[in-house]
């Protein structure tokens, strides 16, 4: 028995459709359909930045706290990573990764801007005081496993840190 023969058009509507399950509307359907909702939209935002309600608004960091440097005064990490513990259904544990400053966790991060505290996780690990080859701070990525573990894994390494 041979193989049915599609046309180019065909077996594109064949992938577009793509698999799916009994009653369930495909992936490429469900695509098309929000762009459909996003065009009727005019691209407006329904988001408003905390704080305020324009490109006025004054920015205000929430932390990690800056540190003093020699050569460049106060600084901040660079954000490279962020995971939010699924264990905390109020969404207030957030693991934050940085390139340099290692992994800080706050535990009210969906808290009022203002009261939002990061405390440092890497800072004092034994590694950094046993003498052994140097630890890396420089995180590239964060997760937190799922299932209320408390397993928090940090990638070191920054394809994009510099000894700037």
């Amino acid at each position: 028995m041979g193989a049915q023969q599609l046309t180019p058009q065909q077996r594109a509507q064949a992938l577009l459709a793509g698999r799916h399950a009994a009653g369930e509307q495909a992936g490429a359907a469900r695509l098309a359909a929000a762009r459909a909702q996003h065009e009727k939209l005019g691209g407006q935002s329904h988001l408003q930045p905390m704080g305020g309600t324009g490109v006025s608004t004054v920015w205000m960091p929430v932390g990690p706290a800056q540190v003093a440097s020699i050569a460049y005064g106060n600084v901040t990490g660079r954000v490279t990573g962020i995971a939010v513990d699924p264990a905390d259904a109020t969404g207030n544990t957030v693991y934050v990764a940085t390139t340099g400053g290692g992994v800080w966790k706050s535990i009210n991060a969906a808290g009022p801007a203002a009261s939002v505290t990061f405390a440092p996780l890497t800072d004092e690990l034994p590694v950094f005081n046993s003498g052994a080859a140097v630890a890396s701070l420089s995180i590239g990525a964060v997760t937190v496993q799922p299932g209320g573990t408390g397993v928090v894994l940090a990638g070191t390494g920054d394809a994009n840190d510099a000894l700037d």
